[in-house]
């Protein structure tokens, strides 16, 4: 957030899941929702690897 306060920023690609051990997403929602507030028109994409199937 303190690097997008000072600089722009064309597109946010976030993984959601980027905290150790968290698998909600609600970090990455947080920061998309903080984003919004900052410019309505900015791409946000949203993605995540994380998956509970097992092999």
């Amino acid at each position: 957030m303190a690097f997008l306060q000072q600089q722009s920023a064309d597109l946010i690609l976030r993984d959601m899941n980027y905290s150790l051990d968290t698998t909600s997403g609600d970090e990455g929602l947080r920061l998309f929702h903080w984003l919004k507030q900052q410019d309505s028109n900015m791409p946000l994409v949203a993605m995540t690897a994380w998956s509970n199937n097992k092999p």
